[in-house]
């Protein structure tokens, strides 16, 4: 699926779509054993975008649309509004509620919305 070469060779590859595909796959991976496990908390780093300056706008735009593919995951979608996606910033938060829609499958807010009474009146996160 790479174009560069080796095991890990994906990391260094200039396309964008096989770059963050690899990366996509390797968190939900991890994610599910995880899960598997036991584990109820589980933190994803975005990947990072890759260019000379990338915008504000094209970050967040790029965070978004990972975690949404992020969630798609069948393992995933059986944890229901357990299941929270926490933006770190409330910005981040309301706009990707603005792009997905209100009617989510899952808990959509920032880290400090989790924080605050309303949340934490919703469950814990998961």
């Amino acid at each position: 699926m790479s174009s560069s070469s080796g095991a890990a060779g994906w990391l260094l590859d200039r396309n964008d779509a096989i770059y963050t595909a690899q990366i996509l796959r390797l968190a939900r991976e991890n994610s599910v054993k995880a899960l598997s496990k036991g584990e109820s908390l589980l933190e994803i780093e975005f990947p990072a975008t890759r260019g000379n300056d990338p915008s504000v706008t094209e970050t967040l735009d790029r965070s978004r649309a990972f975690a949404r593919e992020f969630v798609k995951d069948p393992a995933f979608a059986k944890l229901g509004k357990e299941l929270w996606v926490l933006f770190p910033d409330p910005k981040e938060a309301f706009l990707a509620r603005q792009k997905w829609g209100e009617n989510l499958p899952f808990t959509l807010t920032s880290i400090q919305g989790a924080l605050t009474a309303n949340a934490q009146s919703a469950g814990p996160p998961r």
